[in-house]
C-alpha cells in the first residue's frame, strides 16, 4: 500500500465511521475539559431519573484502531449503562492516530480523569467509586490509563471493562494468531486484517514504546500487573484478537487480580459496538454493566 493509497484509505474509513452515526439524535452534555496540550471533548450521559447522592461515574473509551471514530460512537452503551445502574458516564473524544501517537489518547484519558476526581463537587460524583473501559483499542487504552493511575497514585479506579481489547501491539499483523488457525480465516476475519493493515500504517506507537509494557501491555509482569483493578474482560469467537484476551485474562487472574472473562461464542469483533441492536449485543452489555454494578455501586 503506497502513501496516497494509505490516506485514502484512512480518510474513507474516518467518514464511513461518522457517518454511521452523523444522524443520530445525540444525548448527554458536550463539555471541553482542560488537558496538558489543550482541551479535551467529552460527552456526558446521566441517568433521566432524579437521584439524590453523588453518581459513581464510569468513563468510557470508544474503539476504532486508535486512527477512527469520536466519542458518540459508543451513545447507546453509554446510555444504556447510565440508565441501567443510575451513574454518570463520561465518553473521552481522546486525539487520534497517525497525528497524535502513544502516549496522546493515554494523556487525554489520564487528564479527564484527574479532572472530574479533583472537581467531584462540581459534576456531583462520587470521585471514590471511578471506572474505566472501552471496546477494542479503547480497552487497550483504558488498561495504559489505569495502569498510569496505580503507579503515580493519581485517583483511584474500581474497575476496567475491557471488551475485545487489543493488548500484543507487536503483533498487530496477527501473524500468530492466524498460524494458530492454521492460516483458515473466516470472510470477516480476513477484512479484519485488511483493516489492521491500515491502522498498522498509522504507526500509533514508535519501535522502542512497543517494547515498554506502559504502551504494550502483553509485555507486562505479573508484578506490573498486580496493581490493577478488577477486571471484566469480553473475547469474541470469530475474531483475531480473542488468543491476546485469552491470555492476557488469564495473566491478569495470574497476578491475583479479580478477573471475569467470557468467550461470546459466533460473534465478530466490535459485536457490542457495530452490532448494538442484537441480541448478542445485548448479553455483552448486560455483562459489562453487571460488572459496573458489581464494582462501583
Amino acid at each position: 500500500m503506497t502513501q496516497q493509497e494509505f490516506e485514502a484509505s484512512l480518510h474513507q474509513l474516518r467518514e464511513d465511521s461518522v457517518e454511521w452515526y452523523r444522524d443520530w439524535e445525540y444525548a448527554g452534555d458536550e463539555i471541553w475539559v482542560p488537558g496538558r496540550e489543550g482541551t479535551i471533548r467529552c460527552r456526558l450521559y446521566r441517568p433521566s431519573r432524579p437521584v439524590s447522592t453523588r453518581l459513581p461515574v464510569f468513563f468510557d473509551l470508544h474503539g476504532g484502531g486508535w486512527a477512527v471514530h469520536r466519542c458518540e460512537a459508543d451513545q447507546p452503551f453509554c446510555v444504556k449503562a447510565a440508565e441501567s445502574l443510575g451513574i454518570l458516564v463520561v465518553s473521552i473524544d481522546y486525539r487520534l492516530a497517525p497525528e497524535h501517537r502513544f502516549p496522546a489518547p493515554v494523556d487525554d484519558a489520564f487528564d479527564v480523569i484527574c479532572h472530574f476526581y479533583k472537581n467531584a463537587e462540581q459534576y456531583g460524583i462520587d470521585p471514590m467509586r471511578m471506572g474505566i473501559g472501552g471496546h477494542s483499542a479503547g480497552g487497550h487504552l483504558s488498561v495504559c490509563t489505569a495502569l498510569r493511575a496505580a503507579e503515580t497514585n493519581a485517583f483511584p479506579l474500581r474497575c476496567m471493562i475491557l471488551d475485545y481489547p487489543g493488548i500484543d501491539l507487536t503483533d498487530i499483523s496477527y501473524k500468530r494468531e492466524i498460524q494458530m488457525q492454521d492460516g483458515k480465516l473466516t470472510e470477516y476475519q480476513k477484512e479484519f486484517v485488511e483493516l489492521c493493515e491500515v491502522f498498522s500504517r498509522c504507526n500509533f506507537a514508535t519501535d522502542e514504546q512497543k517494547r515498554d509494557y506502559h504502551c504494550n501491555l502483553a509485555l507486562a509482569t505479573a508484578e506490573q500487573l498486580a496493581v490493577l483493578p478488577p477486571a471484566v474482560i469480553t473475547a469474541c469467537e470469530d475474531d483475531l484478537l480473542r488468543f491476546q484476551d485469552m491470555e492476557f485474562a488469564g495473566r491478569l487472574m495470574e497476578a491475583g487480580v479479580e478477573t471475569t472473562f467470557r468467550l461470546f461464542k459466533g460473534v465478530v469483533h466490535g459485536f457490542t459496538a457495530d452490532l448494538y441492536y442484537t441480541p448478542e449485543a445485548e448479553e455483552g452489555h448486560r455483562m459489562m454493566i453487571d460488572g459496573m454494578r458489581k464494582y462501583l455501586l
